[in-house]
């Protein structure tokens, strides 16, 4: 092994794997020896073994430097507001653009290239491929509904990336046995390939998770972060509540949007239930729109029509990523007065809204169900 501190041993590994790199941008692998890389550095070829064992190691050290690059990439990207599909799309296939690199060497049987270095090499560029499997992850949680779906895109996604090179970049004798095959090529760009594919899985990943689990996934979030609901994803939440059903359609509702600080500020006095959201819900009835049951005095619809709206509103703001919490402890005639409401209009509930902290959790026993036969009845 080398003689000095780590901080040199690292410098000289670097100029090695620097002179690799230079070499490998107008050589393919097969071509570039040991002596070649060495003409490229300050060492001699014999040197270059105090470092690395194989040519298959230094390109392995390669492959981890452009999986930090690009994590460095997704690191930024997970700090951006990024609400759909589409966008996620872009910023993940504009980063690839950038990589060209990262692609080449995806597209190398990387199977021989882990065979032929040792382990410790080996576990290091693990090391780094592993930080970019656990921010693409994160990145693809932003916008799927469930940590299941969004490890379907990541596997999806990984493997995708190998072929992406050979698609973009043929060279003129590939272009040239294509014709003469009959086959027409036609070039694609790194981004316009990827985007177009994690489009597609992303939507229909993201449209795969069914109600149950969905109902499953949701809980009641007592503690938020300060990250704000975006106005796209707040317009699709009410939109859920307005096509709810209600007794003979008469949508007795009304929904107010609590965003301004002097609301929530005044909401907070009324009620510990707000856990730090920045947006929450005030739910009411108007009694003169109310349907009321002709053939029993007293029994009217209001309550149960804002449940309705109230449901449909939860379970769509999970299925957009968001969390909610149901909360009926505040004083409801006082908060009826402190917003000044119209007379004929009842408040119903508080509905805290946003993005759930990273320490939330669900209550215990929240997984807790009665059995069916205690709560269904067969006549």
């Amino acid at each position: 092994m080398p003689k000095g501190s780590p901080q040199l041993t690292a410098a000289r590994e670097e100029e090695i794997v620097n002179a690799c790199e230079r070499l490998y941008a107008k050589m393919c692998f097969k071509d570039i020896t040991l002596l070649h890389i060495s003409q490229e550095t300050s060492f001699t070829r014999t040197s270059i073994y105090n470092y690395f064992n194989t040519k298959e190691e230094i390109f392995l050290a390669l492959f981890k430097k452009e999986y930090d690059r690009w994590n460095e990439d997704l690191l930024k990207m997970l700090k951006e507001e990024i609400s759909s599909p589409e966008k996620l799309a872009d910023k993940l296939s504009s980063s690839l653009q950038d990589r060209v690199q990262l692609l080449k060497l995806l597209s190398m049987n990387v199977y021989d290239m882990e065979a032929h270095s040792r382990p410790e090499m080996l576990c290091r560029f693990k090391q780094s491929y592993a930080k970019a499997i656990c921010t693409a992850r994160k990145l693809f949680a932003k916008i799927l509904p469930s940590a299941e779906a969004a490890e379907d895109a990541l596997f999806c996604f990984f493997p995708f990336m190998n072929g992406i090179y050979p698609y973009c970049h043929a060279t003129p004798k590939q272009i040239e046995a294509m014709e003469k095959a009959g086959l027409k090529y036609s070039p694609k760009t790194v981004h316009d390939l990827t985007y177009n594919f994690l489009c597609r899985i992303l939507i229909k990943i993201g449209e795969k998770m069914n109600f149950i689990e969905l109902a499953k996934k949701r809980y009641s979030v007592r503690k938020f972060s300060d990250k704000p609901v975006e106005a796209e994803k707040l317009a699709k939440i009410l939109e859920a509540g307005n096509i709810a059903p209600t007794a003979k359609n008469q949508q007795p509702h009304r929904i107010y949007v609590l965003q301004s600080q002097e609301a929530i500020e005044k909401m907070a006095k009324l009620t510990p239930c707000l856990y730090g959201a920045k947006t929450a819900l005030l739910f009411t009835y108007n009694t003169e729109e109310e349907w009321n049951n002709p053939m029993q005095q007293g029994i009217h619809s209001g309550v149960e029509d804002v449940s309705i709206v109230a449901t449909h509103i939860m379970l769509a703001a999970a299925d957009l990523g968001l969390g909610t919490c149901w909360v009926n402890y505040f004083p409801n005639t006082q908060t009826e007065k402190a917003f000044s409401l119209p007379a004929n209009e009842k408040a119903v509930l508080v509905m805290p809204i946003g993005y759930a902290a990273e320490d939330s959790k669900p209550a215990p026993g929240h997984e807790a169900c009665k059995p069916l036969e205690n709560t269904v009845k067969y006549i």
